[in-house]
């Protein structure tokens, strides 16, 4: 029998669905369906932008599904039919020979730190596995993912090629050094990637967002998995889109709907860590403030508007203002990007996918009186919706088999997730089928739950393999061996996760179909090594990896450069002078020199002279004091009136405004210039060749950043072009940071050409100080900046900004951004006796982050 609907507000996308059904009294169940759409236009009539509903419906879909999967728990052959099936599994894994079983090489990988992939990938390479390994990975992506129907020549030919791409691709980098292997997945590949398409723009917006997200994120939550899963739904909505398109789409529709593509994907992506996570955390809110935000949340979704923003304790003010900002303009840019057809399902499935996560969430482990169907119909609808969602915001051609194969392949994938998930569940109290089953096997050995037809949720699960591979992909070979091994390798993670004798008590209470010869067949095949492991979720642990040590990096380095900044501040106030009677001048430029600043230029002296040459601890507290007095020299002259007449510098009045006289402000700038060069002639335990010569360096860039400041001047009057402008930029920005650099280099005797390597990595590092700078001036406000902002097109001066427009501007900036970071290899070099060089790398890499996505 077949039962032909076509689902207005369910997540089929209207179309017509073809679903093949096991019983015959689905009368009643169809009716009910047919009702509850027709009340769809009641609320329509209520200017309501979705039906309130929606959810309802959807919820007759799934119970439709759980009771086809009810029927085959009650069939008496399933688990036979899936027993032959395992042992033909089985078969293929005794009898195919091999070197290395790839499930102990990914063993092997989950109990290293971290994730060294190439080494992994060149082991399949050299036993000959690689193209299986990634055609098993592509094709089950295809699947899950994509909704594909895999017998079809059109999308086996897609994965073939998509396979073939990677296998080139893994294939030459692992030609590569170690060093380049590990740069394969960064964001300099994926910005390259994206140039390649015309998107370089977008994909610098992304990283912006990402950093600030990743920044926002609360403590309280898991930050690491909530930016792993924005990346996720990033990656799949963009998948979905280049699988999609005809491969004679015009470079400009290509780029325009790759672009687009990111944009969705990220707004939509935000919800996991924005709304999932922070609603599942127990600490980030509390009950009160949870119930607002769903409301608020709901609220916006039926309405099809964002409300007025919730109010929070003053704890959660600041960063739920952001959160709630952030999904806003998430909101605003999914419904203008669309259709209004395709908003309203969108946000129709949405709210169906909300309902579900917020009926699923607020569930107690502790009551006993749900059935099965209760806790499946949540389950069934938000495992499925995430992908449907991603779907339906794409301009993608129609697929019919699409919805009903990431429908009914959804809980699937969520039991899975439940299956390796189980004792972290029972931790936090979350129901699940799994949970919910154990917690009441310890009351109940017979497992009979009040109101339930179903007796064990283990059966459950099988009957939803059974009916993906005999009623959704027809018992296609391919389909049935990815089905299989993915099921063998959640129990294997189990298994691995709390060994033997863990595993044999969970698998008597739970995991235990009671019927013996299916469940000792699968148990052979999870505990032998066999060939079960999977590309997607190296990428993943990939990604999880690169949040987890980016997050780790920055706290580092944020500690490592305030350690840093409170020894330069501790040393560069200037005490009494000899020759001087007064204090006028001392005060002048204590008033400049203690002002505040981010002391850049020092600190990058200090981590050179420390860690990089090791140079004597006495040489390094002049280089820090003549570097700070130079650029406070530097900034007395820039704020004067007859230069840019600025009244206001890091929050605080300029001096010239504080002590109400240019010239005493002129005199402290030439005052300090000449105290930079007294205390470089301080510098001791240095051989005085080399210091003489870091005097020669300094006097000649301060006379190169003076030509620099007159080009700045000049370019009030005359609009500079790019060439001028980083010329100027190189002068005036550039030397003063590269100095930072050069003179711990002079005195550490360094040769030419690792001077030549620092020297690009400096030009690079202050050109992009000076577009941020620029963009800052450009987007920025006082609170913020501590100076106003919107300076440069107030007096007509050029900037990269008034040059180049924001974007390209932006783009520029991670360009110079990119260069500097593959620079920052260099400073991995290793010098006798120095076991720092790892440290000057990752420190000088994360320089380039603060630089590049610094607020003010």
């Amino acid at each position: 029998m077949v039962l032909q609907i076509r689902f207005n507000c369910s997540g089929f996308n209207q179309k017509e669905l073809n679903l093949p059904l096991i019983g015959h009294n689905h009368r009643s169940s169809t009716d009910s369906i047919i009702n509850r759409l027709s009340s769809t236009y009641i609320d329509a009539d209520r200017k309501l932008f979705i039906s309130t509903d929606s959810y309802d419906v959807a919820a007759q879909k799934a119970k439709w599904y759980f009771r086809e999967l009810e029927q085959i728990v009650h069939k008496s052959d399933f688990l036979q039919q899936l027993r032959i099936d395992l042992l033909q599994l089985n078969n293929r894994f005794t009898n195919k020979p091999g070197a290395v079983a790839l499930s102990s090489l990914e063993a092997a990988e989950d109990i290293k730190a971290t994730v060294d992939s190439w080494s992994f990938l060149k082991k399949l390479s050299a036993d000959k596995k690689l193209k299986s390994y990634l055609n098993k990975s592509v094709t089950y992506i295809f699947m899950r993912d994509l909704g594909k129907d895999v017998n079809l020549p059109s999308v086996s030919k897609a994965i073939e090629e998509t396979v073939d791409k990677l296998h080139v691709w893994i294939s030459k980098n692992n030609a590569k050094s170690a060093h380049n292997n590990q740069e394969s997945f960064s964001t300099s590949w994926l910005y390259q990637k994206a140039k390649q398409h015309g998107a370089e723009s977008t994909f610098i917006w992304l990283m912006g967002k990402l950093a600030k997200v990743q920044k926002n994120l609360p403590n309280e939550i898991d930050q690491t998995n909530g930016m792993r899963k924005l990346v996720k739904i990033i990656a799949g909505v963009v998948m979905h889109q280049l699988i999609d398109m005809p491969k004679s789409t015009s470079p400009k529709r290509r780029k325009r709907l790759i672009e687009k593509a990111i944009k969705l994907g990220y707004y939509y992506g935000l919800t996991y860590p924005l709304v999932d996570d922070l609603q599942d955390s127990a600490s980030a809110l509390n009950c009160q403030e949870k119930d607002s935000f769903n409301q608020a949340i709901r609220n916006s979704l039926v309405s099809g508007k964002v409300v007025e923003f919730p109010e929070f304790s003053a704890k959660n003010q600041s960063r739920m203002r952001f959160i709630y900002r952030e999904l806003g303009e998430s909101f605003e840019y999914i419904r203008s990007a669309q259709s209004a057809q395709k908003a309203q399902q969108f946000f129709q499935q949405a709210f169906i996918f909300f309902e579900a996560q917020d009926i699923d969430r607020k569930r107690k482990l502790g009551e006993k009186n749900y059935s099965y169907e209760e806790i499946f119909i949540p389950l069934i609808l938000k495992s499925a919706g995430c992908r449907l969602i991603a779907r339906d915001m794409l301009e993608t051609n129609d697929d019919n088999t699409f919805d009903r194969n990431t429908f009914c392949f959804g809980i699937y994938n969520q039991f899975n997730d439940d299956i390796k998930d189980i004792f972290d569940d029972i931790e936090e109290g979350n129901v699940t089928p799994y949970t919910f089953g154990l917690l009441n096997h310890a009351q109940d050995e017979s497992l009979k739950i009040a109101n339930s037809s179903t007796t064990n949720p283990y059966l459950i699960y099988w009957a939803v393999v059974y009916y993906l591979i005999y009623k959704v992909y027809q018992n296609n070979p391919r389909c049935k061996q990815l089905i299989l091994e993915r099921s063998i390798n959640a129990h294997k993670s189990v298994f691995t996760n709390i060994g033997p004798s863990e595993y044999l008590s969970l698998k008597t209470k739970l995991l235990n179909t009671s019927d013996e010869p299916f469940d000792q067949m699968l148990h052979e095949l999870v505990v032998q090594p066999n060939d079960v492991a999977w590309f997607d979720k190296l990428v993943s642990r990939h990604v999880a990896e690169h949040f987890d040590v980016n997050g780790q990096n920055k706290e580092h380095f944020k500690t490592k450069y305030q350690r840093i900044q409170a020894k330069v501040d501790e040393v560069i106030p200037l005490c009494s002078h000899p020759r001087l009677n007064t204090a006028n001048l001392l005060d002048a430029a204590n008033y400049s020199l203690t002002a505040g600043g981010k002391r850049i230029r020092s600190v990058i002296a200090y981590l050179m002279m420390d860690e990089f040459y090791q140079l004597p601890s006495e040489s390094i507290k002049p280089v820090m004091q003549l570097l700070e007095y130079m650029h406070t020299a530097s900034i007395i002259f820039d704020d004067k009136p007859s230069q840019d007449n600025a009244d206001f510098r890091r929050g605080k009045p300029t001096l010239h405004k504080q002590v109400n006289c240019e010239a005493t402000a002129e005199l402290a700038g030439i005052f300090l210039m000449m105290r930079a060069v007294e205390v470089q002639t301080n510098i001791g335990t240095v051989d005085p060749k080399l210091v003489l010569q870091s005097l020669a360096y300094a006097a000649n860039t301060t006379q190169a950043i003076c030509e620099g400041q007159v080009m700045d001047l000049q370019s009030k009057k005359y609009a500079l072009d790019m060439n001028q402008l980083e010329r100027m930029t190189e002068l005036k920005t550039g030397l003063a940071i590269e100095a930072a650099f050069m003179i711990p280099a002079i005195l550490a005797d360094e040769n030419d050409i690792q001077k030549g390597h620092i020297k690009q990595f400096a030009r690079h590092l202050g050109l992009a100080f000076q577009i941020k700078d620029d963009l800052l001036d450009h987007e920025g406000d006082l609170a913020t900046l501590g100076k106003p902002s919107q300076q440069d097109c107030a007096v007509n001066k050029s900037s990269f900004v008034t040059c180049l427009g924001e974007n390209k501007a932006r783009e520029k900036l991670f360009e110079h951004y990119f260069k500097a970071y593959q620079l920052s290899a260099h400073f991995a070099v290793v010098k006798a006796g120095n076991e720092g060089e790892g440290e000057v790398k990752g420190f000088m890499q994360s320089l380039l982050d603060y630089v590049v996505y610094r607020e003010n």
